[in-house]
């Protein structure tokens, strides 16, 4: 039996991925902070659960984690993200949003690619963004986050090629309906083509665990929009995406 760690559970995208994983034979560690929301979720699933609640922006008790907790895969779902001008944006909830999208993510990926080596495999799945792709402004600590743990997700997988067990798995979901964009961005925005449900991103996540794809931006038109935005210059570029979540902000 497989015992799975996933951050963020309690909603979004980690609570879609511990939906869709629930009905494998696996054991699921359910971190978040809203511990009623965690009891909830297990209720409602028949695998064998534990819950930690966990608040992501308290480092010291993240690094514990890996030396508490021994898995076979970790899926780092967790991440919020602030819009708005960089001068009405309040320092300490961009510092929280650096924590939760990065620094936490990394240090369990850290921890627990040092437990796979030595027990010699384990599998460890980074949810970043198309936002980790190109600078988002009004939106910009989530983006440059998230290319944190891109970069690092994907360093990390080439540092650990050399154990064929040990597998690093970056996902890249484009905007996602879940209560963070829904509570932040006006309903024009909200029924963009570009969005995808929750369940889309889980499905892929479950998908990738059992193949030997390593990286993924879900959805074609996703892909595509990357692509074309990667031909324009670097000026357009950015006035393009900024305009739109400039416009799109609540």
């Amino acid at each position: 039996m497989q015992t799975i760690l996933i951050t963020g559970a309690s909603s979004g995208i980690g609570r879609a991925v511990v939906e869709q994983l629930a009905s494998h034979d696996v054991k699921l560690l359910l971190v978040g902070r809203n511990h009623e929301k965690l009891q909830q979720l297990a209720k409602n699933i028949s695998c064998s659960t534990q819950l930690i609640l966990l608040d992501l922006t308290d480092l010291e008790a993240v690094k514990k984690i890996p030396l508490c907790y021994k898995i076979n895969c970790l899926i780092n779902c967790a991440g919020v993200g602030e819009v708005g001008d960089f001068q009405e944006l309040d320092l300490s909830d961009e510092l929280a949003e650096i924590a939760t999208n990065f620094l936490a993510p990394m240090i369990l990926a850290k921890g627990y690619a040092q437990q796979f080596v030595k027990s010699g495999q384990g599998t460890i799945v980074n949810v970043c963004s198309t936002a980790s792709l190109y600078p988002h402004p009004y939106l910009t600590n989530y983006g440059a986050s998230k290319a944190a743990l891109w970069h690092y997700s994907l360093g990390l997988t080439e540092e650990l090629r050399a154990y064929p067990d040990i597998r690093v798995v970056t996902i890249c979901p484009g905007p996602t309906k879940t209560a963070f964009f829904q509570e932040k961005m006006r309903a024009t925005i909200q029924e963009s083509s570009f969005q995808m449900t929750a369940e889309k991103v889980a499905q892929t996540i479950e998908k990738r665990l059992s193949s030997k794809k390593n990286y993924q931006i879900i959805g074609y038109r996703n892909w595509w929009l990357t692509q074309l935005l990667f031909w324009l210059p670097r000026n357009v570029r950015l006035k393009i995406v900024g305009n739109y979540i400039k416009k799109g902000r609540v």
